[in-house]
């Protein structure tokens, strides 16, 4: 199914949890909670079902604005690709 809209959220990330477990086989998601133009956006991001073993591991990179090629000059806020 392709996605109605696609691009760039660009903000500061004030908070994340997870989904809270259910018996009825849900997809976890990661919720990341961003400040952007001066309103809070709720983002979640599809990880991993719950019968997996794999788990959820997060990893904190630092990357160079080049790195990010045309996002990093998005303004802050949604920018549509």
């Amino acid at each position: 199914m392709p996605l109605a809209r696609y691009g760039v959220l660009r903000g500061t990330l004030t908070g994340h949890h997870r989904d809270n477990p259910d018996s009825q086989g849900a997809w976890y998601h990661v919720n990341l909670d961003v400040q952007a133009t001066g309103r809070n956006v709720h983002v979640a991001v599809d990880v991993d079902n719950k019968s997996s073993t794999v788990g959820v591991q997060w990893k904190t990179l630092t990357v160079k604005a080049a790195d990010l090629g045309p996002a990093a000059t998005t303004p802050e806020g949604f920018t549509d690709l």
